[in-house]
């Protein structure tokens, strides 16, 4: 994991940089639910061939962010609220096996790792960085998920977290980070003190709020 992240913060091809270019325009809303991607604009932007931005495209439709339409293109993917709601009982249920495995893995380099991307986010939060907030955030969560060893289930959670990319960054905002953070705080507190269900109950609530609010916002925007 600690390289895959390495990986998508440098870009060292011409593919990585498009899928870096697509997922932030996914993250930031620059791309919308539903919205049609321009592969020719892309291309002509970061100054590449449309054979990269094809094989960006094609990972992305693999990992359930876009979706492709014959003789159309591809789209940013759309999701009903029963949709999201299965995503996240599914990263729930998984979530929650790899915490109480790690929990008790949790050791001195670890809290260490975890005590610096917490105040990495302070930071961020701070100067109101919203795409680098949003990569701490996950940095932060699969740090602790990646101790308990259990990459496949790991792989699957990563999907489950880039199907509703689009739909998380719904709820970017100063008071959202401000609940967040505390909920970060008190999972590392947990974490320090080998509290597998203290810091179960914790995750179950933060994720439970966030889906609660992105909720919240599609019915009011009559998504």
């Amino acid at each position: 994991m600690k390289e895959k992240r390495e990986a998508y913060n440098r870009p060292s091809t011409a593919q990585e940089a498009v899928l870096r270019e697509i997922r932030q325009a996914i993250m930031t809303r620059r791309l919308k639910p539903g919205q049609w991607i321009r592969q020719l604009d892309i291309a002509s932007r970061l100054g590449v061939s449309s054979v990269p931005v094809r094989e960006a495209l094609n990972t992305l439709e693999a990992e359930g962010q876009v979706v492709h339409e014959r003789h159309r293109g591809y789209k940013v993917i759309e999701l009903s609220s029963k949709q999201l709601e299965e995503i996240y009982l599914a990263r729930r249920l998984l979530e929650n096996e790899v915490t109480r495995r790690a929990v008790l893995k949790v050791d001195a380099e670890l809290a260490r790792l975890l005590d610096d991307s917490v105040a990495r986010m302070e930071h961020l939060v701070a100067i109101n960085d919203v795409l680098r907030y949003a990569e701490a955030n996950r940095d932060f969560h699969f740090l602790l998920f990646e101790r308990a060893g259990l990459p496949k289930i790991l792989s699957m959670i990563e999907v489950l977290w880039q199907n509703s990319e689009a739909y998380r960054s719904l709820i970017a905002s100063p008071a959202w980070y401000k609940w967040a953070q505390e909920d970060h705080r008190k999972i590392l507190e947990a974490c320090k003190a080998r509290d597998v269900a203290g810091t179960i109950d914790t995750q179950d609530k933060h994720r439970q709020n966030a889906l609660a609010r992105i909720i919240d916002l599609l019915r009011g925007s009559g998504a």
